[in-house]
């Protein structure tokens, strides 16, 4: 095992520091043998709920000066065993730890048992708890009016599998983030980590499926192209829309419906839309209506017929009965309609 340089001036500097605050002269401090040696006590066996086996794992450790102590008893001494696996630490590999860490040989002293028998111990992280951390999240960002709709459903991808983990030597913690790069609009990804000892010991994905709703307006009754809609003839369903952001757009709401009719033919129970919703036509098929041409200061009147119903403003086919031609004609009122172009009625 390599000497670790840095590790071993701080822990010489400890022992400097200590040999003088009991009073010892410089020189004498420089040898710290008149110092009482730490003793580590070895255990017959061990349990080992960190991450790493440190000394204190394996037993016990005293000396006159607690900051030494501590020192001495968070030396790393190797990686922990694999869960399941045990692994049999003797004397002189904990001697060696210790002389690597740069404590000379008569400021130490091992005693108890020649070699300890470690066993790593888990604690068990059940599905449930980890589902909390999830839901927490998915439901903050399932809310926010920012990222999607806040009338969404989530179940998850996958059974969720219980986890075996270090409990640690203060504790373990869950906290949870969205993974990007894995969240879709139909699909959202949260990691889950097992934070132990503040070391991130595994992360646990735990994947939803989204189902996105919207509540819409349906006709309580089939309606006519042209009838007037009010609030009675509709009402308010939950209905299940596709994930992407654009497909909820265009349904038609109660403000929607103010002095429009139907556009086209409405089938009782089937969503409303805005684009199936049109301004009262002012002129009538088979009305009679004058069609107007300018040009400069030049006005012509001429009489036809509407070949279709027309709102104000809207372009309609009228049959121009001096010609027996159909022209396009834009409504201005009722009975009038407006040729955008000259050629166009005469033709």
């Amino acid at each position: 095992m390599a000497r670790p340089t840095i590790h071993v001036r701080r822990l010489a500097a400890v022992w400097l520091l200590a040999a003088l605050a009991l009073g010892m002269p410089r020189a004498a401090a420089q040898d710290p043998a008149p110092v009482a040696p730490v003793v580590v006590t070895l255990a017959a066996h061990a349990e080992l709920g960190g991450l790493d086996v440190l000394v204190r794992d394996l037993g016990t450790v005293e000396s006159p000066l607690p900051e030494l102590t501590q020192r001495i008893a968070d030396l790393r001494v190797a990686p922990r065993p694999a869960r399941g696996f045990a692994r049999t630490f003797e004397r002189a590999e904990i001697e060696r730890c210790l002389l690597d860490a740069g404590l000379p040989p008569d400021a130490f002293l091992l005693s108890g048992n020649t070699s300890v028998v470690a066993r790593p111990i888990t604690a068990l992280i059940d599905t449930e708890r980890v589902r909390e951390v999830a839901d927490g999240i998915a439901q903050a960002l399932l809310t926010d009016d920012g990222r999607t709709t806040a009338d969404v459903e989530w179940e998850l991808d996958r059974p969720l599998l219980p986890a075996h983990v270090p409990p640690g030597r203060a504790g373990l913690e869950l906290r949870g983030r969205v993974h990007p790069e894995w969240s879709t609009a139909a699909s959202l990804t949260v990691d889950v980590e097992v934070v132990v000892d503040g070391a991130v010991e595994r992360t646990i994905p735990v994947t939803y499926r989204l189902r996105h709703f919207a509540t819409v307006l349906v006709p309580v009754r089939g309606v006519r192209r042209g009838e007037t809609l009010s609030p009675t003839d509709v009402a308010e369903r939950r209905i299940a829309v596709p994930a992407e952001a654009s497909a909820r757009l265009g349904y038609a709401a109660l403000g929607d419906l103010d002095g429009k009719v139907a556009g086209r033919n409405l089938v009782a129970g089937r969503p409303l839309r805005i684009d199936e919703l049109s301004d009262p036509a002012v002129v009538l098929r088979n009305d009679p209506v004058k069609l107007i041409s300018r040009r400069g200061r030049v006005q012509v009147a001429i009489d036809g017929i509407a070949l279709e119903d027309g709102a104000l403003g809207a372009r309609i086919r009228v049959q121009n009965l001096a010609s027996h031609r159909a022209v396009e004609a834009v409504v201005q009122g009722p009975g009038l309609c407006v040729v955008p172009t000259a050629p166009e009625i005469v033709r």
